[in-house]
């Protein structure tokens, strides 16, 4: 058996100085030594037909990788990576090839070997798609395994200046938050929003922008897209909550003026229509539109007399008077409330404000009667109420 296999190694070196083909002696030398068991003889024999020539053509190649299987089957690893790596420098598309090379240097190789790799093959890759996973592995090599964040880093730029990829922007985006660079990683999500479709897709990417940048006080540009959150017609309960508390950290009035009106009209109760209500007065004050505060809180006023809640509706108009003492909404509901409640000390006070703020002679001439019946009839002020009467007479000959 030994003569016969030195024989088709004969052979198979003659072919390969001939240039003729091997595969017949290849398949003549796996009948002679077939399965596990003679992988070794194989193996043997194929080395010594390669030597120590370069693989520079087809023939060549397929005595290589038949080296390698036989190698790999015998278990001899360090044969298999020679023959594989030789194999691959003549064919560095083949992913065959390489997927056995990198398997090898995962079990004898180091990090460094595997990035070797990686950038040999991209050296020669035209494909987008796979030069974009090979800059992945590399970077992922680089980080993981060699701590070289900054080298990965960039790999992954060199890779999106190529072209942009998901995959690759999440990549660096950790790396950049890893790094603290909160604001480089609010930049490279941005750059994805021109491509993000418009819905959900975009109000889970503004979500994360708003989020990453209110967290790591980016406060002008967390506000920027928890604003574009807040137009956006289908937000989410969860959005809603995540840009106002944007616009708290960031105190941004305008953004919670926007978010409080958002609640308001979703508001499905009318106690919750109250207290949104109420909410947003109280913004407006704080920006300085007591106008705008006046009429949240009206707002807020009637929906608690909705809801027949007395005491909220008027502790709100009082609030409404404290800063527009002859609002005439506020102080008329004001006065029906005490009214009702039998409270008639403070009447007359709101009396003479209604008739401050009255539009005309018949509308004073009202308040003035009003006020005359309640200071004879509920407080004993006879005097009082002459006097109101007398000015109403003049109000109605004027």
């Amino acid at each position: 058996r030994g003569r016969v296999l030195a024989l088709v190694r004969s052979a198979l070196e003659r072919a390969i100085d001939e240039a003729r083909p091997v595969g017949p002696w290849i398949s003549a030398l796996e009948r002679l030594s077939p399965g596990e068991g003679g992988a070794g003889s194989r193996a043997d024999v194929l080395a010594l037909a390669l030597g120590d020539r370069a693989v520079s053509s087809d023939e060549l190649l397929l005595l290589a990788q038949r080296l390698g299987d036989a190698a790999m089957l015998a278990g001899d690893r360090a044969r298999a990576l020679d023959a594989y790596k030789r194999a691959l420098e003549y064919s560095p598309s083949s992913s065959e090839l390489m997927a056995g090379v990198d398997l090898l240097l995962r079990e004898q190789g180091t990090p460094d070997d595997r990035v070797k790799l990686y950038r040999s093959a991209l050296a020669t890759e035209s494909s987008p798609d796979k030069r974009r996973g090979l800059h992945l592995a590399i970077a992922s090599l680089q980080r993981k395994e060699l701590g070289d964040a900054g080298g990965a880093a960039e790999t992954l730029r060199a890779s999106l200046a190529e072209g942009p990829d998901d995959a690759t922007e999440d990549a660096l985006y950790e790396i950049y938050c890893d790094a603290g660079a909160f604001a480089d990683a609010c930049t490279l999500l941005e750059q994805r929003l021109p491509r993000t479709p418009p819905g959900e897709d975009e109000r889970a990417l503004r979500s994360r922008l708003a989020r990453v940048a209110s967290d790591h006080k980016l406060n002008d540009r967390a506000v920027v897209h928890a604003r574009a959150l807040a137009e956006d017609a289908f937000v989410t309960n969860a959005e809603r909550d995540m840009f106002e508390q944007v616009g708290e950290r960031a105190e941004d009035r305008e953004l919670l003026i926007v978010a409080a009106q958002k609640r308001v009209e979703l508001a499905e109760s009318t106690e919750d229509k109250v207290f949104w209500h109420t909410r947003l007065g109280t913004l407006h004050t704080e920006r300085g539109d007591a106008t705008s505060a006046a009429a949240a809180w009206r707002d807020a006023a009637r929906a608690a007399e909705e809801m027949g809640d007395a005491k909220t509706a008027r502790k709100l108009y009082e609030r409404i008077r404290r800063g527009a003492p002859f609002d005439r909404v506020a102080t008329e509901r004001l006065a029906g409330l005490l009214e009702a409640a039998g409270e008639w000390s403070t009447l007359p006070e709101l009396y003479a404000a209604r008739f401050e703020s009255a539009g005309s002679p018949a509308e004073r001439k009202d308040a003035l009667l009003r006020l005359a019946a309640v200071l004879e009839q509920q407080l004993g002020d006879l005097a009082g109420a002459f006097d109101a009467v007398a000015r109403a007479v003049l109000e109605l000959a004027t």
